[in-house]
């Protein structure tokens, strides 16, 4: 997991070291649910507002696998993450599920 910050008038990027205040129990939420890394992002924005950053970008890049398939992108890491409304019915932020030519959403019958 990647999180970056991004003054908007300077455009400098800085990554964030987000272990530094996150607790393991923490870091696995946000691994497993992308609204807790919107809430992250928002805390983010106000932290760097307060440090003289006017405009800041809250940008993260998670890489999860589920149930054994490829790994693959579970947000879009080019949406500003503070300015998401996680009370919107579209959350087209969060990366859409790539099935792949083996992925099989039925059980299949055990041989026999």
């Amino acid at each position: 997991m990647d999180i970056t910050l991004i003054d908007r008038a300077s455009g400098t990027k800085t990554r964030v070291d987000y272990r530094s205040f996150v607790s393991r129990n923490q870091f696995t939420h946000l691994i497993e649910d992308p609204f807790a890394i919107v809430h992250l992002a928002k805390y983010l924005n106000r932290k760097s507002r307060k440090k003289g950053i006017v405009d800041p970008i809250v940008r993260a890049r998670i890489v999860v696998s589920f149930n054994a398939r490829p790994p693959q992108l579970m947000i879009n890491p080019t949406v500003d993450l503070s300015r998401v409304d996680i009370s919107a019915a579209s959350q087209n932020w969060i990366m859409p599920l790539i099935e792949h030519e083996n992925d099989s959403t039925e059980h299949q019958p055990a041989a026999s």
